[in-house]
């Protein structure tokens, strides 16, 4: 589905799947800033529950991190 000719990732579902993999680190972050910095974010992930915004927050790393390593694939082909 993804493959392209000569090893190499491209074509737009590959820069659609980037983009929906920043798109859903962005609503990661913002769950996990509303989570963390909002008093009804507070309210409602008290104690030991607070860990599920911070645990958003580092999805929404991974997912940044996950889409840049595809956007430099595509860019710059397989290494070596």
């Amino acid at each position: 589905m993804l493959a392209a000719p000569a090893g190499r990732l491209g074509g737009i579902r590959v820069r659609a799947l980037a983009l929906s993999l920043v798109a859903a680190a962005m609503a990661c972050f913002a769950f996990a800033v509303w989570g963390l910095k909002t008093p009804a974010g507070r309210r409602a992930f008290d104690e030991m529950a607070g860990i599920i915004p911070m645990a958003a927050g580092l999805a929404g790393v991974l997912l940044c991190v996950a889409a840049l390593a595809i956007w430099l694939w595509r860019i710059f082909g397989r290494p070596g």
